[in-house]
């Protein structure tokens, strides 16, 4: 942990080839290769300083995430739509998709907001790895890689990542998405098998892959703060 005056930086040193930071949800990390040297990781933290404190101070004014209470009537997103919550009780868990709602089914000692929650979540992880794994083998014809691994689940401060090996990893929360954002956040990781930084030539790879990427980009920038269980 690196500390600048009020926030402090999350150092994650992985096997990658290069320096990675983000700002998200109010955290702020920097992801590195094994063997970068210290000094150089503080360099560029002091360098970047003004965009971070902007970024702070975005996430600071932005609408707070929706507060949910798990309860009948309430509506929550799934890939871009939103479904109205039912909850009842019954003798076997289970949550459905139907054409308007989400049924959730609980036993009477789990119908409390955090049972509910936990059944949701676990719900959401399982669709979103189902329909992420799908997405990367389709998409994956149109870049031309496939990734060596997908993983799906629950990442603060990011939405995706692609490792040097090939693994690919995503934040099960993106499934609330419309449709197109999902595919284009699985176009971005899927370039990085063969690009893996953010140049010219890596936009010029997801752009073939989603042409309208920069629309759905800017989408996930602004709401992506409302995908939240």
């Amino acid at each position: 942990m690196i500390k600048r005056g009020d926030f402090a930086v999350e150092v994650i040193r992985s096997r990658r080839r290069t320096l990675t930071l983000m700002v998200r949800e109010g955290a702020v990390c920097v992801r590195v290769p094994l063997r970068l040297p210290h000094a150089e990781i503080e360099a560029v933290i002091t360098r970047k300083r003004n965009w971070i404190e902007r970024k702070l101070a975005e996430h600071r004014l932005a609408p707070a995430p929706p507060e949910r209470s798990f309860i009948s009537g309430e509506e929550i997103p799934y890939l871009g739509r939103n479904y109205r919550l039912e909850v009842a009780l019954s003798d076997v868990a289970s949550v459905r998709l139907m054409q308007e709602s989400l049924r959730v089914r609980a036993a009477a000692d789990s119908l409390h907001r955090e049972a509910v929650r936990a059944q949701l979540t676990d719900w959401y992880a399982r669709q979103a790895e189902q329909h992420l794994i799908r997405r990367c083998r389709d998409i994956g014809k149109l870049v031309g890689r496939t990734p060596k691994s997908v993983t799906v689940k629950h990442y603060r401060a990011r939405w995706g990542s692609c490792s040097v090996s090939g693994d690919i990893r995503f934040n099960w929360e993106i499934i609330m998405a419309p449709p197109a954002v999902v595919d284009y956040l699985v176009a971005h990781e899927l370039c990085h098998l063969l690009e893996h930084n953010h140049s010219a030539a890596f936009w010029r790879l997801v752009e073939q892959a989603c042409p309208d990427y920069r629309r759905y980009r800017a989408w996930l920038k602004s709401h992506g703060r409302m995908l939240r269980l």
